[in-house]
């Protein structure tokens, strides 16, 4: 099942805009990582599954 839905959005969805944002959520998350789990009560790959 998440193999099928992975190949449709790579399919109709994958572009550069999605690489990016993909990569700025990581980059952020890194490195305001201490800063927001000081702040927020959930976990961290919670926050970058809903971003």
């Amino acid at each position: 099942m998440g193999y099928q839905v992975g190949k449709i959005y790579r399919k109709y969805c994958w572009d550069i805009l999605s690489i990016m944002v993909v990569i700025m959520s990581t980059a952020i998350t890194i490195y305001f990582g201490e800063w927001i789990k000081s702040v927020l009560l959930i976990n961290l790959i919670v926050l970058l599954l809903l971003v």
